[in-house]
């Protein structure tokens, strides 16, 4: 006890070391050792007391391999924060990204100093699944655009051509509200594409339905009327719908009125 308080008495780890070195025994030389906080002290005190004193080696030893282990995992998970950092700061998150930083703080053993890698892993698996959700969600976008794109290669009933432009209108809101973390993927240039060609078609189907319409009453209020080579290059010259089964029925008509008038 009274070598215990001498020791306590003493402040300076210089001193403490000059005792480990001269001090004939070897409770007061390992109570020294312990009091003693400076690396670079102690590993100069573990290779003089290697072959002197095994009892003040080792716990030099078992200090500093204490402290290169702090100072390791204190390394590993910096480098951990900052990898999970960057990933939520790059997004998208590639897939399999998380996978290895996963396994990285997996491995290492839970402490407080994890708080700030498990808080952030926390919103980069959600952000990888919000756009996984996100990117599975376009999937069936594109697909519904190209059925539209298919069907309306065709003539539809009107109840089809509100439901087409209806569908279009929809998905492009849909678009519109993309994740902007998602902005440079390529889908939704793909989906803009489609639906362009979408409104296109329909553009067009309006456009036979109108040249349709104006045709037959053409052919309606020219019906009394005598077939002249005038009334026969209005024909010609009168817009028709590309629609074949719309052009096909007014063709008719006018060869019925070409044989009416014979």
């Amino acid at each position: 006890d009274v070598a215990g308080a001498w020791l306590d008495a003493l402040t300076s780890e210089a001193d403490l070391e000059a005792v480990i070195l001269s001090a004939r025994l070897a409770e007061i030389r390992l109570l020294a050792a312990q009091r003693i906080t400076d690396l670079q002290r102690l590993n100069r005190l573990a290779s003089l007391m290697r072959d002197k004193d095994r009892r003040v080696y080792r716990h030099c030893q078992s200090v500093l391999r204490r402290q290169a282990d702090l100072a390791r995992r204190t390394t590993q998970v910096e480098q951990l924060r900052q990898a999970l950092e960057r990933l939520i700061g790059q997004r998208p998150i590639a897939p399999g990204a998380l996978c290895d930083l996963r396994k990285r703080l997996a491995e290492l053993e839970d402490g407080d100093d994890l708080a700030d890698c498990q808080a952030l892993l926390k919103q980069a698996n959600q952000f990888e699944q919000e756009e996984a959700t996100a990117l599975k969600a376009l999937d069936g976008w594109m697909a519904e655009a190209r059925g539209w794109l298919k069907t309306l290669r065709h003539a539809l009933p009107k109840n089809e051509l509100a439901a087409a432009r209806l569908a279009c209108q929809t998905l492009s809101e849909r678009l519109a509200g993309w994740p902007p973390a998602l902005a440079n993927h390529p889908g939704p240039g793909q989906l803009q594409g489609l639906l362009q060609d979408c409104n296109a078609r329909l553009l067009a189907l309006d456009e036979d339905a109108r040249r349709s319409a104006a045709a037959g009453l053409w052919l309606a209020e020219c019906a009394g009327q005598p077939l002249t080579p005038e009334l026969c290059a209005a024909w010609e010259n009168l817009p028709k719908p590309e629609q074949s089964a719309a052009r096909v029925a007014l063709d008719a008509a006018w060869a019925a009125r070409q044989a009416h008038a014979t």
